[in-house]
């Protein structure tokens, strides 16, 4: 109960200070990539699209579902369990998996998806 404590903890700190996208000059002005045929290469749980999977993703991730932010560039790389949805479940399944040790998303590293955004 105290880590899951503790991750919520660092969220909200990092909500609030101030670290992340938006403090790497913002990725404004998304739009939907025309046409469904188009395939990106992302690196999956990637948020802010730096190339790594940090707490700035996790950031990224809590502001878009529950605060309005900015959506992610590509929505299907934020599935963390793999369920065609993105949720508190992903979200949460993203922390354990950085923080405690949990179980690891469905996909590691980079991957190719459909319907996504340029910026």
């Amino acid at each position: 109960m105290k880590k899951r404590i503790l991750i919520v903890a660092l969220v909200m700190i990092s909500t609030f200070v101030g670290i992340g996208a938006e403090a790497e000059g913002g990725k404004k002005g998304f739009k939907k990539k025309e046409g469904s045929e188009v395939q990106h290469s992302y690196v999956f749980m990637d948020f802010d699209l730096n190339g790594r999977v940090n707490i700035t993703d996790v950031r990224g991730m809590y502001e878009w579902l529950y605060l309005g932010g900015h959506p992610a560039v590509c929505p299907a790389a934020m599935d963390f369990d793999g369920n065609g949805q993105v949720n508190v479940t992903d979200l949460m399944g993203l922390m354990q998996w950085l923080y405690l040790g949990g179980e690891a998303p469905v996909h590691i590293g980079e991957a190719t998806f459909r319907n996504c955004y340029e910026y």
